[in-house]
């Protein structure tokens, strides 16, 4: 019902070192819950088209749902690279990461378990662009890999909870467009997107009664616009549909002020 998203990026154009940080937070009638994310890597030139380097992010959750608390500290390191084609605007990145988490869960509210948890992420991409007139058209492919392993332990009520996991797979193809607008009082850009995904969630133990209700094939659309203010500022706005010819449907809505320094 409520909520809010704080993000910050670094970043320079002569320094391979990059972060990122995020983080959200939502509350509902009966639960509240809030993640944080951040990673850090470092680049280094192979070529004029080709970056490799490493990278380290950190991610915590904790979740409120009244009777019972969940949270988790979970890590990530691994290597990752972009490329480009020789001859045309052709992009490709990838990243491979593993780590783990360790984990904390009151289902009762009156004890506390934990245990912890293996964790692998994989990650490709493919993009292009091509100029239409005053449109760009950036088609894109990207399939992603997630793992999470999570060991068996005995809670404190002498139950033995089975070990776990969850693999998720998921393809999302799709082209985005910008075209700049010209206007009397600065500079506003439209930008959109239409792509079809298909993701397919498998799980073991208790994980296998969280299976999202949006695995299998749907497509999503996104409309927005952005204005160039003052002092290096941007305010966009964002709508998007996700669940085209599913019986999933998700619609969301983003207002973003950006600046740069």
């Amino acid at each position: 019902r409520l909520g809010g998203t704080l993000q910050f990026s670094l970043s320079q154009e002569d320094a391979p070192v990059w972060a990122d940080f995020s983080a959200n937070w939502a509350s509902g009638e009966t639960s509240e819950a809030v993640y944080a994310f951040g990673a850090i890597g470092r680049h280094w030139a192979v070529s004029d088209r080709l970056l490799v380097g490493g990278m380290v992010q950190i991610d915590h959750i904790s979740r409120d749902d009244g009777a019972s608390q969940s949270s988790g500290t979970g890590w990530m390191v691994g290597p990752y690279f972009v490329a480009k084609a020789p001859e045309a605007p052709l992009f490709f990145e990838g990243r491979l990461l593993y780590g783990g988490a360790d984990n904390a869960v009151s289902p009762l509210g009156t004890y506390e378990d934990g245990f912890g948890s293996e964790r692998v992420l994989a990650r490709l991409k493919v993009a292009g662009q091509v100029d239409v007139g005053a449109f760009v058209l950036q088609p894109n492919l990207l399939a992603t890999y997630a793992s999470d392993r999570a060991e068996g332990y005995v809670d404190s009520n002498s139950v033995v909870i089975a070990r776990q996991k969850v693999d998720v797979s998921q393809i999302e193809a799709g082209v985005e467009f910008s075209v700049p607008v010209e206007v009397g009082f600065g500079a506003i850009e439209v930008f959109g997107g239409v792509s079809g995904i298909y993701s397919e969630s498998r799980g073991t133990g208790v994980a296998a009664s969280v299976v999202p209700e949006f695995d299998g094939a749907r497509g999503r659309v996104a409309l927005g616009s952005s204005y160039v203010t003052g002092a290096n500022g941007v305010l966009s706005a964002t709508a998007s549909y996700d669940g085209l010819g599913s019986d999933y449907e998700s619609v969301g809505f983003a207002l973003r002020y950006e600046v740069s320094f």
